[in-house]
């Protein structure tokens, strides 16, 4: 065993220091500490002392005592030290003269130590503090204890093929995790890689290379030129892609032991990537892989945009192993990044593309053909509708106002009321002001601009209600029931007419009842109803100075004609108002707060991801409060500055801030106890859209979809409902018109987000009672259902209300947990959308158009995720090109 020329005290094998005394083992013999010697020859022209600017022994203040000198390079020297204080050794990193105190390198040079310092990762050197003593600044770094990634590969030789995939895998991981931190290298090289005494990576140098990029003021290229990008050597700002360069050229030396362009000259390498490409790795390696071939020849192409995404692609493209896998056995929590190239394949064979399509048509149609029959009855088209509505204002002497708005009303579970159509007219643009729903309706905004006009009729277009605003403040009258026939200058029997009664048949009766608008005067009139077989409907009509101002109708031909009934909600109501209220507003957003505050402390979460989602809800919202909106009608100006109002602009601000913290608060936690569920939402997001495993999630989301649809058909079948047939609710989507249909779509998606908020704020809070995922994810399951079938029983009976309740939370639960978040938020998506479309078989109904504008949006997604799902595969293979064993 050799022994060490200062100390005599046995060298371990292949050590370069001695451990006692920290003299360089090859120093000469008879040589003691603080002798000096001669070093090798260096571009200076005077020999410089082996032990440096420090002898070993060497006290740097009260807390730092020098060991030995560890290397020389060009941003100064490395001594190993004793941290006296904390009992451990370190690195100290003593940096050249010209970086001196005041000066703005040293500005520059604690803003990067600042950075670094938060960097923690197994595979990258840690850095501690700067400091100075007697005018000298150095870094204090962690010590490592072995040996430079460049001496191995010259004094070994290349590894073995998987000591060498070991080896990359381990520089990609601390490089990702670097740049995650917001540090770019600028200077990675087999001469900045340790390997250490168990055999573990360890990147050094992080952030000083920018410094010594500042501090060249002769115009030269700072830094390595043998391992320097063309835009570095072409004297372009360092960034990822640049490092990603650097990091194939040391992929290239450690697989094949030769470097890519082997010169020191920037001029001679700038010439060779500009005129050639390196040799191929599997030229100078044959039995290199070729995935590593191919990642490694990624890596140095001349375009930066050619280039990797990140260090993580590199990693997932390298042979064998899941890094995904590594990180969660080691205990860490995966970034974002690491869970987008997490090694899970997506692609789908093409007979289960097929197949997985032929299935949604199939019960698509089923859907379209079972609501049928439901639907016949709707023969008026909303163009028709608003046609009679505007003839009937016109008879009742009442100018129409400029602005407008229309749509269907489904009155409350329960009764016998069948769907109904309104419409209103205002001088001034109607506008809701609730935060979560765009689009004006039957009562909101409140009927009070005088010349206003609020209209109600069947879907035969027969008149039910008429109300009209003529003057703020009227004085409503007291006991003028019945007063004589008013002197008034609407016709009135062309008016009953036109509200679908037969004017020659009326007969004056004493009104019972008082109207709610202010009046002077009240008349009534009894007219047959509309069918022979129907009992008569009473006409009850209010007169303000000789002005129409109310016309409603009450009967009992079967339809309860008080449209003012549905203002008074069911016993229920406030049980259905908490359960909403907990589960889907106050569990979501106390939870998502607390979780997020912890988040944002300790300095985790998508903060870019969060971003996103959230500008995606914010664009969602205000785009539904533009398609509401009708232009022809309002004029563009008008409309544009309704959307520049602030309740517009407010609801999306609102929204998208909810989902930004809900976001974060959320993510890094699925991130860690569930990291596979996000892989491709995270691809999704990081803007890799056609990547395989979005197409098969996709797929996933409409086969389940079609099949909940499916169960929902049966169990209307065979279960009682309750109010009217779901079918015919359906329909009063499209009688609010195509932006209206539109809006809702647009409300679905970021609303949708925020459900998938609330469910998995609740699967997190149930993870962290229980300590278990699979009972997590089954309570979470069952305790949204109940809630769900509580809201939706009153509307569709308890057999269906079940089924759709399960669907919704089995989608949102397991089938997330199946194929991951994506499949999951399509599955859910796709239940809400297709309960809005007024399925037919019948092209000639006036509602199909809107049922194909609905359909053709699903058909593209559908579409999409078939095509990147085969990932290039062709569904017909010629058989021409088969190959013949």
């Amino acid at each position: 065993m050799a022994s060490c020329a200062s100390c005599q005290a046995d060298l371990p094998a292949d050590s370069r220091f001695c451990p006692r005394c920290g003299a360089p083992a090859n120093a000469p013999a008879g040589a003691t500490v603080g002798a000096t010697v001669t070093a090798a020859p260096t571009p200076t022209p005077t020999p410089a002392p082996w032990h440096g600017r420090f002898e070993p022994g060497t006290r740097l203040g009260t807390r730092y005592r020098i060991v030995g000198l560890l290397g020389k390079g060009g941003m100064g020297e490395v001594y190993r030290a004793d941290d006296l204080e904390l009992n451990q050794p370190v690195a100290l990193k003593f940096l050249p003269p010209r970086i001196h105190a005041g000066g703005a390198e040293l500005d520059r040079l604690r803003a990067e130590v600042r950075i670094a310092r938060g960097i923690s990762h197994p595979n990258v050197c840690r850095t501690y503090d700067i400091s100075s003593q007697d005018g000298q600044i150095f870094v204090v770094m962690e010590y490592i204890d072995g040996e430079d990634l460049a001496s191995v590969l010259r004094r070994l030789g290349r590894p073995s093929r998987d000591k060498a995939v070991e080896i990359a895998r381990q520089i990609c991981l601390g490089l990702a995790a670097a740049h995650e931190g917001g540090i770019i290298h600028r200077d990675l090289k087999p001469a900045n890689i340790m390997i250490d005494g168990r055999g573990r990576v360890r990147i050094t140098d992080f952030g000083l290379a920018g410094v010594a990029e500042e501090l060249s003021s002769d115009g030269t290229v700072s830094g390595t030129p043998a391992y320097m990008a063309p835009e570095q050597l072409a004297g372009g700002a360092a960034s990822v892609q640049s490092d990603l360069y650097a990091l194939g050229l040391v992929l290239y030396e450690l697989f094949t032991g030769k470097r890519a362009f082997d010169s020191q000259d920037p001029a001679v390498i700038r010439r060779l990537q500009a005129d050639s490409s390196p040799k191929s790795p599997s030229s100078l390696t044959p039995d290199i892989e070729p995935a590593v071939e191919r990642v490694i020849m990624r890596c140095l192409e001349r375009e930066p945009r050619d280039r990797p995404k990140s260090a993580y692609a590199v990693l997932g493209a390298l042979p064998g192993g899941d890094p995904l896998a590594a990180a969660l056995a080691a205990g860490e929590t995966p970034s974002p990044e690491l869970v987008a190239s997490a090694r899970v394949e997506g692609s789908v064979k093409p007979v289960v593309a097929i197949a997985c399509v032929l299935f949604v048509v199939a019960i698509f149609g089923w859907r379209a053909s079972a609501s049928q029959e439901s639907l016949k009855s709707f023969t008026r088209s909303d163009t028709e509708l608003a046609l009679r509505a505007q003839d009937i204002l016109a008879k009742a002497g009442i100018a129409k106002p400029p602005r407008f708005a229309y749509g269907g009303f489904r009155p409350k579970p329960g009764t016998k009321m069948v769907p109904l159509y309104w419409r209103r007219w205002s001088p001034e643009p109607l506008v809701n002001p609730s935060l979560h729903n765009p689009t004006p309706t039957l009562f909101v905004p409140p009927q009070a601009v005088p010349g206003s006009a609020m209209m109600l009729t069947d879907l035969d277009g027969r008149l039910i209600l008429l109300e009209v605003v003529t003057r703020a403040g009227s004085p409503r009258g007291a006991d003028s029931l019945g007063a004589g026939d008013p002197a008034g200058h609407a016709d009135w029997p062309a008016l009953v007419t036109a509200a679908g009664y037969d004017a020659s048949r009326m007969t004056r009766v004493v009104p019972s009842a008082h109207p709610a608008s202010y009046t002077d005067s009240v008349t009534a009139w009894s007219v047959p109803g509309p069918r022979a077989k129907d009992p008569p409907v009473t006409l009850l009509a209010g007169w303000l100075g000789g002005n129409i101002v109310h016309v409603s109708t009450t009967s009992t031909w079967g339809t309860s004609l008080d449209p003012f009934a549905f203002r008074n909600e069911p016993t229920g109501k406030s049980l259905y108002q908490w359960i909403y209220f907990t589960f889907w507003v106050f569990v979501p957003i106390v939870g998502g707060v607390f979780f997020a505050v912890r988040n944002l402390r300790a300095g985790r979460g998508d903060r870019r991801g969060a971003t996103i989602i959230a500008l995606l809800v914010f664009a969602c919202n205000w785009l539904s409060h533009l398609v509401v909106q009708d232009v022809a009608q309002n004029g563009l100006v008008a409309t544009l500055t309704t959307m520049l109002d602030e309740i517009p602009i407010g609801d999306a601000v609102v929204n998208a801030v909810v989902v930004w913290f809900m976001y974060v608060a959320l993510e890094p936690y699925l991130r860690r106890l569930w990291p596979r569920v996000l892989v491709s939402w995270a691809r999704l997001v990081t803007g890799r859209n056609r990547d395989p495993i979005i197409g098969r999630d996709i797929l996933a989301g409409f086969v389940f979809a079609a099949a909940a649809m499916a169960a929902v058909l049966i169990a209307r079948r065979f279960g009682p409902t309750v109010g009217p047939a779901a079918p015919e609710y359906d329909v009063l989507y499209p009688l609010s018109g195509t932006g209206y249909l539109v809006a809702l779509v647009l409300g679905v998606v970021a609303q949708l987000i925020l459900v998938l908020m609330a469910f998995f704020t609740i699967l997190l809070a149930l993870r962290l009672a229980l300590r278990r995922n699979d009972l997590a994810v089954i309570g979470a399951t069952l305790l949204c259902s109940v809630a769900a079938f509580i809201l939706l029983v009153p509307s569709y009976g308890p057999l269906e209300a079940a089924v759709r309740a399960t669907a919704w939370c089995v989608c949102l639960g397991l089938l997330s947990m199946r194929f991951g978040l994506l499949a999951g938020t399509v599955g859910v998506f796709l239940l809400q959308v297709t309960d809005m479309i007024p399925w037919t078989t019948d092209l000639s109904a006036w509602y199909s158009g809107r049922m194909w504008l609905v359909l053709g949006l699903l058909g593209a997604l559908l579409m999409y995720g078939v095509v990147i799902a085969l990932a290039g595969r062709s569904i017909l293979k010629d058989p021409m090109l088969e190959v013949r064993g």
